[in-house]
């Protein structure tokens, strides 16, 4: 086989790009979580999920009509809150008023905005707050891009969030902390997102 890579150089170019390609979906070793999502949702820390398969995995039974595409959602019956943050926001897929500020911090701060209708006394906004004061849980769910060589990029989950720091309105400025540290690659990218 190393004499056939060697002699075919079309085939290591191939070899190259797929290794490239996938590269952006490994994230390390799957460490355990000090704060794991209630024990009927099987969604691993820093593992690669579809929206589908993370809305599955919180029990919504809507995906199989069709899957929610904000990029937020409330799961009532975990007291969930699930955010879906996309890093690098492109003209194609974002208008100026979608393009939220979202970024890490640190491997273990991350700041977030809300969709530009949050205010904190109704709806998500007041679920934000909620969640800031200890009642319900959010859950950090990030992706680099909308599409990448595949398609759809799908999202690396996290873990659990909670905000320390709540401001303004529509959108509400949300900053908070990751009970896990996002690994390295990952922080990379979130950071260079601000």
């Amino acid at each position: 086989m190393t004499t056939e890579l060697r002699e075919n150089r079309l085939l290591r170019s191939e070899l190259r790009s797929l290794l490239d390609a996938i590269s952006t979906r490994v994230t390390g070793l799957a460490l355990p979580s000090r704060t794991l999502p209630p024990a009927e949702v099987p969604l691993a820390l820093h593992r690669v999920y579809t929206r589908r398969q993370l809305f599955a995995a919180f029990g919504s039974d809507t995906i199989w009509r069709s899957t929610p595409q904000g990029g937020v959602a409330w799961i009532k019956h975990h007291s969930a809150y699930i955010m879906l943050v996309t890093l690098e926001k492109d003209a194609d897929s974002f208008t100026e008023r979608t393009r939220y500020r979202d970024y890490a911090i640190s491997p273990t701060v991350f700041h977030w905005q809300s969709q530009a209708s949050a205010s904190p006394g109704s709806g998500d906004g007041a679920h934000i707050v909620r969640s800031r004061d200890g009642i319900g849980t959010m859950w950090l769910f990030v992706r680099r891009m909308t599409k990448d060589d595949f398609g759809t990029e799908p999202y690396v989950f996290m873990g659990a969030f909670r905000p320390t720091s709540v401001e303004g309105e529509k959108p509400m400025s949300v900053t908070g902390d990751l009970a896990d540290a996002m690994p390295a690659e990952w922080y990379e990218i979130a950071a260079r997102a601000r």
